[in-house]
């Protein structure tokens, strides 16, 4: 029973502390090109991160006509973060974006343009306790002339199980909780890719994003618990 203290108590500590509960890896990288059709080159980029260290990962490949309000462009753009929370939980958001964009007012450069690219991206993280209070999101916004895809896919390694396999909309986000065992290992796979092309024309994308939260359930909720246990524990010594 003293044991159970210290483990409750262990685990409020640990939640006030704001993210030291967490171990996690990131894995991602993601290629983009552009082209706004003035006769200019090709623009490309490229971004990556590995390991536990590096929480954020972008790339962006944007050409313009030229500068200003009145210059159309075309961008592919990515992004991966891992964000721990000021609440002690831990967000994982994932963008991509492919689009092109004529002048903002009459009279601008409307060429037309194309642009694509890709992102992929593993995070795992490992089981801090039983149960997560667990929040996800996806979107995705498309136009004509621009077309894309997006899979999620969340798996327990530990106990070899599919637990969200995720390719279309989500929105708005879907709560609930994970539940598992502490020290269970968890992988977030997420793949997003698309391109278009088009002449002369209005605002063209597609987009997507994925959003997710897990959190230790607030520590309010444990000290009930602890006064359970303790309360048996005295009742032991009458």
């Amino acid at each position: 029973i003293i044991g159970l203290v210290f483990a409750a108590t262990a685990m409020v500590s640990a939640r006030a502390d704001g993210g030291t509960i967490w171990q996690w890896t990131h894995d991602a990288s993601g290629s983009g090109s552009a082209n706004v059709f003035d006769g200019g080159p090709v623009l490309t980029s490229e971004g990556a991160t590995t390991g536990p260290d590096d929480s954020f990962m972008t790339f962006l490949a944007a050409d313009r006509t030229q500068l200003g309000s009145s210059g159309a462009s075309a961008a592919a753009s990515g992004r991966s973060r891992v964000v721990p929370q000021a609440n002690g939980g831990i967000l994982f958001d994932l963008r991509f974006d492919a689009s092109y964009g004529p002048g903002l007012f009459p009279g601008g450069d409307n060429t037309g343009g194309t642009a694509a690219g890709e992102l992929h991206s593993e995070i795992e993280f490992v089981m801090p306790a039983d149960e997560l209070f667990w929040a996800y999101q996806l979107q995705i916004d498309q136009t004509i002339d621009f077309a894309g895809s997006a899979r999620v896919v969340f798996e327990n390694l530990s106990r070899g199980e599919v637990l969200l396999d995720l390719s279309s909309r989500v929105s708005p986000s879907i709560k609930t909780t994970l539940a598992a065992s502490t020290g269970d290992v968890m992988r977030l796979t997420i793949d997003m890719s698309g391109s278009g092309e088009t002449g002369p024309a209005p605002f063209r994308r597609y987009s997507t994003r994925f959003g997710s939260v897990f959190r230790v359930p607030e520590p309010t909720m444990l000290f009930p618990l602890l006064l359970a246990v303790l309360f048996s524990r005295r009742a032991l010594f009458k």
